[in-house]
């Protein structure tokens, strides 16, 4: 064994070791903490972009498939408002052969020759005009219906229809085959958005508009639609629209695979929530009344208003996430739907903890995309 060192010599290696853990405690842990804190920040906001990027893809979806709608119904509406050549004999003909007068007064088509899975239904309450140029017309419109619904559009609805401003409708709509039969005789739907949104008071540029969430008494069901005017003779004469009803919004919305923590919403401009897989029975038993304003979870609300009142002009196809926010969201803006999608920020941040953990400490995975692993 050696000799022992002398205490002046022993005192001064224990001067070094200290000013040593000193040094590591004052200078070299903080800066390890202010390099993990700046990794996690990076990796979570690298995982918000991605996720943002995955998103962004189904909300886009849905919202081309709002534009298609809307596109649709312009389509169908400008092919109305140009059949302005006289009326026929042989398609007045045609429409005796196509239609008859009910015993309550109104004409529908005939049941026996009546196919609603590929034809359009005609429906004329008993007070409404019945001429020759109005039987011609009706006929008319049953061909360009039923060639919009062969036209295979991507649309959001199940349904094409014209409601004549003063009565009448001429409807092809495979998931309701009684409608025309359950139409009261003295129904009228000409005081009501289906055609009111259309007027040229409220559109004077004749722009395809969407309804708030309504009620068709008819079916019994609560929907939105997209409506457009048609002109006859040079004048406003009603209306053209597609129907996307609630529940097929709603079980659209349940067919989204949602992150855990995060919810994706249909919303109108007024803040009504129209298609939600988290709130799906809080819309359906609101039946329309159910708003951004109603969400329990406080962050998720504020989320939603915040990404609400941050993009109020924006047109459709534009995307919005707010950096200072705590929620991450894409939202392409329809005319008069909006998109959300809402992500907890915890949510992201236990996301990226999890996919970290296996490299927090050797032996490393083989492979990892992890910032730790390179640090």
């Amino acid at each position: 064994m050696g000799a022992p060192l002398p205490r002046a010599e022993t005192r001064i290696e224990l001067w070094i070791g200290a000013y040593a853990l000193l040094a590591i405690a004052v200078i070299v842990l903080p800066a390890l903490v202010l390099v993990e804190q700046h990794l996690e920040a990076s990796l979570v906001a690298n995982e918000i972009d991605m996720v943002s990027r995955e998103e962004r893809l189904m909300v886009t979806t849905l919202a081309h498939r709002v534009a298609a709608s809307e596109r649709s119904v312009r389509r169908l509406a400008r092919r109305v408002s140009e059949t302005a050549t006289p009326i026929t004999p042989s398609e007045v003909q045609t429409f005796e052969q196509l239609v008859e007068s009910d015993a309550d007064g109104a004409h529908r088509s005939r049941p026996a020759s009546f196919d609603a899975v590929t034809q359009a239904g005609i429906w004329v309450p008993r007070h409404a005009p019945m001429d020759d140029d109005s039987r011609g017309f009706y006929v008319r419109v049953k061909h360009l219906i039923e060639d919009t619904m062969r036209g295979g559009d991507d649309t959001l609805s199940e349904n094409a229809w014209l409601l004549v401003d003063g009565g009448g409708e001429v409807i092809l709509w495979p998931a309701a085959p009684l409608f025309i039969y359950e139409a009261a005789a003295n129904h009228d739907y000409s005081d009501t958005e289906w055609v009111n949104l259309a007027r040229p008071a409220n559109n004077p540029d004749g722009r395809p508009r969407w309804t708030r969430v309504e009620f068709d008494p008819v079916p019994s069901v609560w929907m939105v639609s997209v409506v457009a005017p048609y002109t006859r003779h040079g004048r406003f004469a009603g209306s053209v629209g597609h129907d996307v009803p609630l529940d097929r919004l709603i079980a659209g919305g349940a067919a989204l695979s949602e992150r855990a923590g995060a919810t994706y919403m249909v919303i109108d401009r007024e803040g009504r929530l129209l298609a939600s897989a988290r709130y799906a029975a809080e819309i359906q038993a609101g039946r329309g009344d159910y708003s951004v304003d109603d969400v329990a979870d406080a962050p998720l609300r504020s989320a939603v208003q915040r990404l609400m009142r941050a993009t109020p002009g924006q047109h459709r196809g534009a995307a919005h996430r707010d950096p200072r926010a705590d929620r991450a969201g894409d939202a392409p803006r329809g005319h008069r739907l909006d998109h959300h999608l809402a992500i907890p920020r915890e949510t992201i941040t236990e996301r990226v903890a999890s996919r970290c953990a296996p490299c927090a400490t050797p032996p490393w995975p083989r492979s990892c995309s992890c910032s730790r692993r390179r640090w």
